[in-house]
């Protein structure tokens, strides 16, 4: 199930969410709740970690980040592009396991269109970075925030162009007709709905 955001003026509290944090360790939840105080030492709550600038975040030890991308998923807080891309998170996991459900659908989805575990892996973590830095889920995502994967720093937006394009399969059915030949992919009944929207606009014709 979808987890539903907070409405305003019911901000997620870091307490709250560091308790989620030391409940999910699979092991000894010592390390987990030191990640949690050096957060709280060094930026108190979510909204002064996020209004503080990107290299200031990234300066906080790795356990802290750690806590930090859990935090910020949880509290559907919009993420700036630059700490996205440099933290290195575990995004797709943080996103896939606030959002399971289209987890689940762009998986499905994305191998119905012929592409490996590793491509889909790839895909699915691009394209929670995404969502991440529009402080959304990934099926809500607008085609004109979509459209900002492929200035997503380091560019390397090729799996996000592709995983945006996948969940828009998932949302915004088009004919098939409008998806790129691959050969690991079966040939669409024909009159069927299973592709993503303009495709070809996005992988551009070296796919």
């Amino acid at each position: 199930m979808t987890a539903t955001p907070p409405t305003a003026g019911d901000a997620v509290q870091v307490g709250d969410l560091g308790a989620a944090y030391v409940a999910r360790a699979t092991g000894d939840a010592r390390e987990r709740r030191r990640a949690v105080k050096q957060f709280r030492a060094r930026f108190d709550t979510i909204e002064q970690w996020r209004n503080t600038p990107p290299a200031d975040q990234l300066a906080a030890s790795p356990a802290a980040r750690a806590f930090a991308a859990f935090a910020a998923v949880g509290a559907w807080v919009a993420v700036d592009a630059t700490y996205v891309v440099g933290a290195a998170s575990k995004w797709g996991r943080h996103v896939a396991d606030r959002d399971p459900e289209q987890a689940a659908r762009f998986r499905l989805q994305a191998s119905s269109l012929g592409f490996d575990r590793l491509e889909v892996d790839k895909m699915w973590s691009k394209l929670a970075q995404i969502s991440v830095i529009a402080g959304t889920t990934p099926e809500a995502l607008t085609r004109a925030v979509s459209v900002g994967a492929r200035s997503i720093p380091n560019g390397r937006d090729r799996e996000a162009r592709t995983g945006a394009e996948v969940a828009d399969h998932t949302a915004v059915r088009a004919r098939c007709s409008d998806v790129p030949p691959r050969p690991s992919t079966p040939p669409c009944p024909a009159g069927s709905v299973a592709g993503p929207v303009s495709a070809r606009d996005w992988l551009g014709p070296d796919r």
